[in-house]
């Protein structure tokens, strides 16, 4: 089994906390009774899970508010060309994409809450399983690795290719 240690934060206080990571206990063989309901609580996270999962992978929301900034910035080198500022209009949608985003989000963890609280409150666990909920969701700030869709540098090499 593979500890981690983790800072969980509850009313403002940072305590350090020792886990078993989730990979490990999954696939341990043992008939240990915090393994068996630790596989038992997983199984209640699995459709979340499976719609994150989906989400990222069709969906790629991070990707696509990447792909409208990059259309944003390419956006105002037409601006002067044309005396039109479409870079407001691609504000427009940034802004609203990431409001679709965040309600994805809030949905996703009220998610989560109903399924803990199902847990706590039904089933009696001696060992609750502890949830890091930003594994969930997607985080808009944090775009580091997110690349833009293949179109960006489609037209990024036409426009260079045209003087631009």
């Amino acid at each position: 089994m593979v500890l981690e240690e983790f800072d969980k934060e509850v009313f403002d206080v940072s305590k350090k906390i020792q886990i078993i990571t989730g990979k490990s206990l999954y696939t341990c063989k043992a008939e240990i009774d915090f393994v068996d309901e630790y596989k038992e609580q997983v199984s209640r996270f699995l459709p979340l899970a499976g719609l994150h999962l989906f989400i990222e992978k069709y969906n790629k929301p991070l990707g696509n508010l990447e792909t409208l900034k990059c259309f944003h910035e390419l956006s105002k080198t037409f601006s002067d060309l044309f005396e039109i500022d479409m870079s407001d209009k691609y504000m427009d949608f940034m802004s609203s994409f990431e409001q679709e985003i965040k309600l994805i989000n809030h949905s996703i963890i009220m998610a989560l809450d109903k399924v803990s609280s199902f847990i706590y409150t039904r089933n009696n666990k001696k060992y609750p399983i502890y949830i890091v909920e930003s594994s969930f969701t997607f985080d808009t700030e944090d775009r580091s690795g997110i690349m833009p869709d293949a179109i960006i540098e489609s037209y990024k090499e036409r426009l260079g290719k045209i003087g631009f």
